[in-house]
């Protein structure tokens, strides 16, 4: 039976609804603040003394001092600090395109183990790489279809590698849909060009990937924030490497500040 592909389009389109309401309350959450109590300080004395100008020599001092870095402390007193990640002032194209480079990496990296893993365990005939382009046509013109690989495979590994597509571009300041749709184009991609030589695209995989992998990638993004505020320790550091290394890999452990006028 000849059948369009499904694309990233359609995952998104199936979850919109639901999401839409869910992502807006997450823009709206602690990462959208600056990484201090003194940050949020100073935004409430600086409204305070745009009112009234009388105000600002006052506060002028304790907020400089108790707002900036421990790297800035000899700074000037009339700028404040905030925690800048890589990309955040990028176009969403920017960010995908990073993300691109490095989830791209990683599936020629994915593809090469599962060629070298036991036909029993991907389930992969043993002439599939003679028969790869009439292979990846079957892809491109059937319907996906139910797999049977392990349930370990299916929703842990699948969900596991959604989070890293996802956190690819939210580690960059995406925001949460951008952040799925770029999940949802990679495990399309995966199913259909990388693993569609081998074998058909597969029906749970279409679906786990994309929207296991943007909550739990949601979830590791938010506890890693919350690390990073007070600095990493050892086991927060090992906890971030395995479970949102698209974090470290594009801003480090070491925080980076962006100085911001105190007064316009």
């Amino acid at each position: 039976m000849k059948a369009v592909p499904v694309s990233f389009l359609s995952l998104f389109f199936l979850v919109y609804h639901s999401t839409i309401g869910f992502s807006q309350k997450l823009e709206n959450m602690p990462d959208k603040k600056l990484e201090s109590g003194s940050d949020s300080l100073y935004f409430l004395l600086h409204k305070i003394s745009s009112a009234d100008p009388s105000l600002s020599k006052k506060h002028h001092t304790f907020v400089s001092s108790s707002a900036a870095s421990p790297q800035d402390s000899s700074s000037s007193s009339s700028f404040s600090y905030s925690y800048t990640y890589r990309n955040e002032e990028r176009s969403y194209g920017k960010k995908f395109m990073r993300g691109e480079k490095l989830i791209g990496g990683s599936e020629l990296v994915g593809m090469g183990i599962l060629i070298l893993l036991p036909k029993k365990v991907t389930k992969w005939q043993d002439d599939w790489m003679q028969d790869a382009m009439r292979n990846l046509k079957r892809s491109w013109t059937h319907m996906p279809v139910w797999d049977h690989d392990t349930w370990v495979f299916n929703y842990v590994g699948h969900p596991i590698a959604g989070s890293y597509y996802y956190n690819a571009v939210r580690s960059q300041k995406a925001s949460v849909l951008g952040s799925f749709a770029f999940s949802a184009f990679q495990s399309t991609f995966w199913e259909y060009v990388v693993e569609g030589i081998a074998e058909r695209p597969s029906i749970q995989d279409l679906f786990v990937t994309p929207i296991g992998g943007a909550i739990l990638g949601e979830a590791t993004h938010r506890i890693t924030l919350k690390m990073q505020r007070n600095g990493f320790s050892f086991f927060e550091k090992a906890f971030v490497i395995v479970l949102n290394p698209m974090y470290a890999i594009n801003n480090g452990f070491k925080k980076k500040y962006r100085r911001i006028p105190l007064y316009n």
